[in-house]
């Protein structure tokens, strides 16, 4: 099992960021369509909290599968770079949805 984890953990950042910015997307989305009252800013703001939450864990894991290993494999350290990149990305992506459901109202009144 410690295999496979150690395996998957680069890519962390990348699944977590895009799994975070897709979830974020479409809970929003989701929630203004059935009813456009419903988003209110608090909801709002425990979304955006929970989805860049999600997007720092993947960076975290993915930066420590790399920090921790002094002999990395240099596919690896690619890999895990790029998944921390990705999820500064997505968390960029989610703070601009975030911050368009501050301003914009929830019924574009």
């Amino acid at each position: 099992m410690n295999r496979v984890l150690a395996g998957i953990t680069p890519w962390a950042g990348l699944v977590a960021g895009s799994v975070a910015w897709a979830l974020h997307q479409q809970v929003l989305a989701d929630a203004l369509r059935f009813d456009c009252a419903a988003v209110s800013p608090n909801r709002a703001l425990v979304a955006l909290a929970l989805a860049l939450v999600l997007c720092v864990a993947g960076a975290v894991i993915s930066w420590r599968s790399i920090r921790g290993t002094g002999e990395a494999s240099a596919g690896r350290a690619f890999v895990g770079w790029l998944s921390i990149l990705g999820a500064g990305i997505f968390a960029l992506a989610v703070a601009m949805q975030g911050m368009a459901s501050f301003t914009v109202p929830g019924c574009f009144r």
